[in-house]
This record gives C-alpha cells, sequence and structure tokens, in this order.
C-alpha cells in the first residue's frame, strides 16, 4: 500500500501544500484546482522531489507518465516502449503493437519516427510505456492531453483493465476522462492544506544525467533530477533519451541510493 504521511511542500518560504495525508491500494484521481501543486505531489512520489516534511512508503517501483511525452524522437512508438523492457523486446513486440491498435493506431503510424507523431499519438505512446515498465505503482500526469474524445474512451477502457487492484494516482482536470475512468475521486483540498499557489516555482531545479549517450541517443544508467537548492538529489535507476529521464525503474523516497534494476 501506497502511505503519503503529512506530506509538506515549501519553495523557499512559500508553501504549496501541508500536512497531507493519504493511503491509496487501487486506483484514483487526484482532483484539485490548476496550481494547486498536483504535478509536484507527483514528482515527490516519484522520487524526483523531496518534501520539506513527512514521507511517503510503499511504493515500490514506479512508473510514470510525465506532463511532457519524453519520447526517443529518433525511435519509433512500439521501440520507445521497449525501452523499459531490456532483453524482452521481441517477446513481447506482438502485444505492444495490439495495444497500440486498441487505443486506435495503426501500422502506418507504428512505424514513424516519434518526432513525427501527432501529440496525441506521443501520449499514447508514452502512457503504453508506462503500462508496460516493470512497477508496483502508477503515476499518471495528465495522461490523456492531446487525446480526441474517442481515443480518450479507449485509453480509459485500457487502464481499467490493466490497472485493477493496483496503487495508480492519475491527476487529471479532464471531467470526461473522471467520468470514463469511473475511479474513486481523491479531492486534494479536503487532505491538506494549500496556504498559497506557487505551481511554477516547481521548475527551479534542473536536470542533470549521468552515462547519457551524446546526440540525443538512449542509453540505461544512472539519473539525477536536482530540486530546490539545497535540497539532496534523488538517485534512481531509469531510462534516458537525450537528457531526459524516460521511465523510473525504482523509487528511493528522499533517500540517496541506487536501485538494482528489477528482473521481469
Amino acid at each position: 500500500m501506497l502511505k503519503l504521511q503529512h506530506l509538506t511542500k515549501r519553495f523557499g518560504t512559500a508553501p504549496l501544500f501541508t500536512d497531507l495525508c493519504m493511503e491509496v491500494n487501487t486506483p484514483v484521481v487526484l482532483w484539485a484546482p490548476s496550481g494547486w501543486g498536483k504535478t509536484t505531489l507527483l514528482r515527490i512520489l516519484m522520487g524526483l522531489e523531496r518534501p520539506t516534511a513527512g514521507s511517503v512508503e510503499g511504493a515500490g517501483r514506479v512508473a510514470a507518465v510525465f506532463q511532457e511525452d519524453r519520447l526517443c524522437p529518433q525511435l519509433n512508438a512500439v521501440q520507445n516502449v521497449t525501452l523499459v523492457l531490456p532483453g524482452a523486446e521481441n517477446q513481447y513486440k506482438e502485444q505492444i503493437i495490439s495495444d497500440f491498435q486498441q487505443l486506435g493506431m495503426d501500422i502506418a503510424a507504428l512505424q514513424l519516427p516519434a518526432r513525427r507523431l501527432s501529440g496525441g499519438q506521443k501520449r499514447r505512446v508514452a502512457l503504453l510505456r508506462a503500462l508496460w515498465a516493470p512497477s508496483d505503482t502508477l503515476l499518471l500526469d495528465e495522461p490523456f492531453t492531446g487525446m480526441d474524445p474517442d481515443t480518450l474512451q479507449r485509453a480509459a477502457a485500457l487502464l481499467r483493465q490493466r490497472c485493477a487492484g493496483k496503487p495508480v494516482l492519475l491527476a487529471t482536470h479532464d471531467e470526461s476522462a473522471i467520468r470514463a475512468l469511473g475511479w474513486r475521486v481523491v479531492e486534494l483540498e479536503k487532505l491538506g492544506t494549500r496556504a498559497k499557489a506557487c505551481e511554477g516555482l516547481q521548475q527551479l531545479g534542473k536536470d542533470a544525467v549521468l552515462n547519457n549517450k551524446p546526440g540525443g541517443g538512449q542509453s540505461e544508467g544512472t539519473a539525477i533530477e536536482g530540486g530546490i537548492p539545497g535540497a539532496d538529489a534523488v538517485l534512481h535507476k531509469g531510462q534516458l533519451c537525450g537528457g531526459k529521464l524516460l521511465a523510473v525503474y525504482g523509487f528511493v523516497g528522499c533517500k540517496v541510493k541506487p536501485l538494482a534494476q528489477p528482473q521481469l
């Protein structure tokens, strides 16, 4: 079970949210007004931000859909998904293609490099990559961005199918997505106190990547994403592409500790 205990996040002296407590063992939708700090909260759960106070327990291995698609632009859709399945690319290829077709992407689209895909198609790739990554907890930040109503319904159906009985936190403003999912909605404002909007301050940190191949290539390595100046970095294993973290393989909470790659 994923447990958030008395989480507080401040940027300087400005509090974003305080004393947030929650237990999650099934899929839920996170809802709060724009600027509340949903993205910052998910980054804390991914291990990419440190909370000012409080703790997170029970996340295990985390897979995520970021606000950005974070695809390797020179790879096609299937190759972007199999990045999180090292050594098992061919074993699951047909199933991955079937999933893409379920989401309305035809074979022609699957053969294109990611840089030539539409925004909605890129979002589908990011979503399937998170679903295929070995994980105990799934974190989804506005995963339906750019999807038309039919595709949104298809994506929601796939999530309902794959995520039953698993801790999933999905942040969205889309009321049609909330209805399509049918998951419990957690109103974050009722769980903790939000004193002041400062959503834009969450980008104070800057990504730094180790063991990354030059020229935008992909590699497996250790990534460090810095947070607020003066805060400790968070060390974790992941897939890297062009200096961007693509998929989180493990969760380390707020401790600096390398993680072993999970076994499939």
